[in-house]
């Protein structure tokens, strides 16, 4: 004797799945000094979740970073027979000078203002790992050579207008770039080398040295 087989598969729902208020920090360590980027006010959720086949889930996900600036989500999920996502997504005014760890590794520059704002049409599916439909702005950007104090790099805004973007395609269109105000300060030797040039800072095994103090 055994057991029969009837071929069924379990069918497993689920009403709601929430978080509220989370807080996640991520953590940098290999920068000299550990670099982190908070998310607070984390607010996930999705409903009518399902294994079967087809079954979308609404999502709404919203955090807003410490840094300065938030995120939101809205969409649809589908998890079986594959990942499927579809969703709004929507960056408002994040701080760019969260980035200036990283640029300190590699140019003496420092991002002394700027917020980038996206609004974006996102899927996922298995056809297409990742595809965007987006605009894109980058307003109030100062950035400045550290290495004399002067301004270096500056606009009012930036906005990149229709891009398409779709990884497994390799195709990425955009349909208008607006800059306005825009301001360089360029400067050349008579090597020919250029003030921008000689911001590069050489390369640093940033790993290995954390490594060894361990």
């Amino acid at each position: 004797s055994g057991t029969k087989d009837t071929g069924n598969s379990w069918e497993l729902s689920l009403g709601q799945l929430a978080l509220d208020n989370m807080q996640v920090t991520f953590a940098d360590r290999r920068l000299e000094a550990t670099t982190t980027v908070r998310l607070s006010d984390i607010n996930l959720d999705i409903t009518e979740l399902s294994n079967q086949a087809g079954q979308k889930s609404p999502l709404q996900l919203g955090a807003v970073l410490e840094s300065g600036g938030s995120l939101s989500a809205k969409g649809e999920i589908s998890l079986m027979p594959a990942l499927d996502l579809q969703a709004q997504l929507e960056l408002s005014d994040i701080a760019l000078r969260v980035a200036q760890p990283w640029i300190d590794q590699a140019v003496a520059a420092s991002l002394e203002d700027g917020v980038l704002s996206i609004s974006a049409l996102v899927q996922s599916s298995a056809d297409e790992i990742l595809a965007a439909q987006a605009d894109i702005g980058i307003a109030g950007l100062k950035i400045r050579d550290t290495t004399i104090n002067e301004p270096l790099v500056g606009w009012s805004a930036l906005e990149v207008q229709q891009l398409e973007f779709a990884m497994d395609a390799s195709t990425l269109d955009i349909s208008r770039i607006t800059l306005n105000e825009p301001f360089a300060r360029l400067k050349i030797d008579p090597q020919g080398a250029t003030n921008f040039q000689s911001l590069l800072k050489p390369g640093e095994s940033t790993h290995s040295e954390a490594s060894a103090e361990q």
